[in-house]
């Protein structure tokens, strides 16, 4: 009886510690948001841009991801509409679903959304050299907490 109890108990042990480790999980990944437009006017560049991300993604992670953090593309398409692209900038940056946003093919769309990413305190890399309109560079209007958010590629 005393052997067969000691068996339990150690299956038992065995069996909470297996279960209490549960699947062994990597890094958290490291989320890109990533808008264009692949609708729309601009939809051949935007199409371009992403599939170009992707496989930047693919040969990243194959490679053992960023400081051994797996990269994650959130790609959105903004429809070259500036009010679409304000509205995914805000689902990215204060929905927290990237961690940092490479974007925007358009001037028009990138301004409409510049002031998320200022107020939100989000990274933006702008995708060159498309979005460069007045306000839009190194010398973004407002950005005047000390720290530059918006990166030239």
């Amino acid at each position: 009886m005393r052997r067969k109890l000691v068996w339990a108990l150690s299956g038992l042990l065995w069996g909470v510690s297996a279960w209490a480790a549960g699947p062994q999980e990597g890094p958290a990944p490291i989320r890109v948001g990533f808008i264009c437009p692949f609708t729309g006017g601009s939809a051949d560049f935007g199409t371009a841009a992403r599939l170009g991300a992707e496989l930047a993604v693919s040969e990243i992670n194959q490679a053992g991801g960023y400081l051994g953090r797996p990269l994650e593309l959130v790609a959105r398409d903004d429809k070259s509409n500036p009010d679409e692209g304000r509205k995914i900038a805000e689902e990215l940056v204060q929905g927290k679903k990237a961690d940092f946003t490479i974007g925007f093919c358009n001037s028009g769309v990138a301004l409409k959304s510049l002031e998320v990413f200022r107020e939100s305190h989000g990274w933006l890399v702008p995708l060159s050299p498309a979005p460069r309109g007045p306000g839009i560079g190194g010398a973004t209007p407002g950005w005047t907490d000390g720290r530059r958010r918006l990166l030239s590629a």
